[in-house]
């Protein structure tokens, strides 16, 4: 240990006097550089010092010789001065004569100028004048001579137009025949096209109402289509016509059931068959439906007295035509002729009662409509809500379909979209459902349908109020809770208003207006005696007015609702209803 540490201090030592030897030779040789430093600056200050000296001769030197110049610049300043203006007089005396010379010129040129034009003026009339009589010696001349030329030729031209109207007398007259025989060619061609076209059309129309035909050829279509290629099949699969055919399998005629039990067995095989011999098949099926249509469309024509240019065989029922007035607008005239339209159509609609019960009676049916009412398509969910209100049409479905709450609750969440015809739809639904059914009206009414209605009946499309008001009327029949709902959700100002309101009328079928204020005042009769106290207390507030007016209605609904609604009122509150402005008597 001691070894080592003598062996340090050793070592410290050596590197201690290395140290002090190293700052001696750095302090020596900064010695050195400042005596470098000193002596360059004493030579650059030396050599400044004389640099000074030659540029202050030179600039002396400089400025003697510039002052020599400027010296020698003015002497001929002054002769150029003296010399300038000696130019510019003489300058000026010349420009003088200049000036003189041009006048004289200027002059001599006009003189000279106009002497010069008035000789070719001379010259030009004299050549006109000579030419003008030599022109017309040979116009003369010329006219003359073509004059009897013109009369030669025309006699030349008038036998050869002889000639021609005698040809083209005779290519008329061909013609004439030609046409004839074309035009006789011609109507046969026409005639033959128009009969074609009207058994086309006629096949057409009857396939499309002859339901029996139409389901035969749909499936004879299918029959033709399935296993002849993979395509067809898959096609098939897609659009599902397995479960089409399956359905018309179970159905009652024999021909069709052997036509869907082949299709459905051809469709689980692939087969390959021309697409000519697909084609001459639906062909010949073509033929054969307008082979056995035509001939009976000819004899019915011919019964009538017609033929097939008569018309398309669509022939109106006897009393079915529009009797215009006299004097009538031709608006007026469009108006009574669309209304006309309208309620001849609503005589001639009817229920089918067998359908209707058919259609509620089937279960599946029922759930595939329900089905479809949580589609996105629109059309579909508006046209299933139809198919469901007709089926609750029937007395007998109603009841079985209220037994659904699925169904209830659906026609209420659709009476909450946005689409009027789909409200329209599940508003008249409901309204079938309710008719004299307690448990559909207490399933209805805790479903929340009588607010939804209630809102509905506030809607600008009469479809919807005139649904509206007729479900209203029909929930609140006899049942005292719903009344009760309609009153607290102020139902009874809503529909004193649809009474006495026209604003929603359709000027095209003004009959909407009397069936909106019918349902209305049913189901304020209905309203007023099942819950008459607060009803009666409200209509009281109303003021009881339009109900007298109503009375007066041409509307027979309207005309018999409009009294037992006053009955109601005067039963329960005890008031006697004194009408002075219509001369009505009290009523007791």
């Amino acid at each position: 240990m001691k070894d080592e540490v003598k062996a340090h201090r050793e070592r410290r030592h050596v590197a201690t006097s290395e140290l002090a030897h190293m700052q001696e030779r750095y302090r020596i040789k900064l010695d050195i550089h400042g005596e470098e430093v000193n002596s360059l600056k004493q030579a650059a200050e030396e050599s400044a010092h004389m640099l000074k000296l030659m540029l202050s001769t030179q600039h002396d030197e400089m400025s003697l010789e510039v002052q020599r110049y400027q010296r020698a610049l003015a002497e001929l300043a002054r002769e150029y001065n003296g010399v300038r203006s000696k130019l510019l007089g003489e300058i000026d005396g010349l420009k003088l004569r200049e000036k003189d010379n041009v006048a004289i010129l200027t002059s001599s040129r006009y003189l000279l100028g106009m002497e010069m034009a008035q000789r070719q003026v001379e010259a030009t009339e004299k050549t006109k004048i000579i030419y003008r009589w030599r022109t017309e010696s040979g116009t003369l001349r010329s006219e003359l001579m073509s004059e009897r030329m013109h009369c030669a030729r025309l006699e030349l031209w008038v036998a050869a137009m002889r000639k021609d109207v005698s040809n083209f007398m005779k290519e008329i007259w061909l013609r004439e025949r030609l046409l004839e025989h074309q035009k006789v060619m011609n109507e046969n061609e026409t005639r033959a096209l128009q009969y074609d076209l009207w058994k086309q059309r006629t096949a057409i129309n009857k396939l499309g109402t002859d339901v029996g035909a139409l389901f035969l050829f749909f499936t004879q279509r299918l029959c033709n289509l399935a296993g002849s290629r993979r395509q067809h099949n898959e096609a098939l699969r897609a659009n599902g016509a397995a479960q089409v055919l399956a359905a018309m399998c179970r159905g009652p005629r024999q021909d069709l059931r052997r036509l869907a039990t082949r299709a459905v067995g051809f469709m689980g095989w692939d087969g390959y068959i021309e697409q000519r011999i697909v084609g001459w098949d639906v062909k010949r099926s073509w033929e054969l439906w307008i082979e056995e249509v035509i001939p009976k469309e000819e004899r019915r024509l011919a019964s009538l007295g017609k033929t097939f240019e008569d018309g398309d065989g669509f022939v109106t029922e006897e009393g079915d035509e529009f009797q215009a007035p006299p004097g009538m607008s031709l608006r007026k005239l469009i108006v009574a002729r669309r209304q006309w339209a309208l309620r001849l159509a609503r005589r001639k609609e009817g229920p089918n009662l067998a359908n209707m019960k058919l259609l509620g009676s089937t279960p599946d049916v029922l759930n595939v409509l329900i089905m479809l009412t949580q589609e996105a398509d629109v059309d579909i969910v508006k046209n299933a809500a139809c198919a469901l209100s007709v089926a609750a049409f029937h007395e007998h479905n109603n009841g079985a379909m209220g037994r659904m709450p699925e169904c209830v609750e659906a026609m209420v969440r659709l009476a909450k979209t946005d689409d009027v015809e789909v409200q329209a739809q599940a508003a008249a639904t409901i309204a079938n459902l309710g008719y004299g059914d307690a448990p559909n009206q207490k399933l209805i009414g805790e479903l929340g349908g009588i607010e939804v209605l209630l809102d509905l009946c506030c809607s600008n499309d009469v479809d919807v109020i005139e649904s509206a008001t007729a479900a209203l009327a029909n929930l609140v029949c006899l049942h005292k809770a719903n009344a009760v709902k309609v009153c607290v959700a102020g139902g009874v100002e809503i529909l004193v208003r649809l009474v006495t309101s026209d604003k929603a009328a359709n000027l095209l079928d003004v009959d909407h207006i009397s069936e909106i204020q019918a349902n209305a005042a049913e189901a304020l009769a209905n309203l007023t005696s099942n819950f008459g106290d607060e009803s009666a207390a409200r209509i009281h507030t109303l003021g009881i007015a339009p109900l007298v007016l109503m009375c007066g209605s041409g509307n027979i609904q309207v005309k018999r609702n409009a009294p037992l609604v006053l009955g109601n009122i005067s039963q329960v509150c005890g008031w006697e209803v004194y009408c002075y402005d219509f001369l009505l008597l009290p009523i007791t």
